[in-house]
């Protein structure tokens, strides 16, 4: 579990574990009282522990400080390339794109 902050970079948080659950995730972001966007892959564990975070803050306060998540742009694209063979279409996706273009499929 790795937390930086993207802008400088710095480390905030660097523990290796099995543990990558939303409760896992949960404790490992409660301190940050301040944090309003948070940026990972698409695991499941820390989206669950984003919005457990979100839920807490609500209860604690009436005007809680919102805090989003969203997907960052390394992984989007590392899945992309991995999904779609580095971001290139081989010859027979080309090609079966081709044919749905024409036939008006796609």
């Amino acid at each position: 579990m790795v937390s930086v902050e993207p802008v400088s970079l710095a480390l905030l948080g660097c523990v290796k574990t099995g543990d990558r659950s939303a409760a896992a995730w949960q404790q490992a972001l409660t301190p940050f009282s301040r944090l309003e966007m948070v940026l990972s892959d698409a695991a499941k564990g820390i989206a669950a522990g984003v919005r457990a975070v979100a839920q807490a803050r609500s209860q604690a306060s009436p005007t809680p400080l919102r805090l989003s998540h969203g997907l960052d742009v390394f992984h989007t694209a590392m899945e992309a390339r991995h999904r779609h063979g580095r971001g290139e279409a081989t010859r027979p996706q080309r090609a079966e794109a081709g044919d749905h273009r024409l036939s008006g499929l796609a």
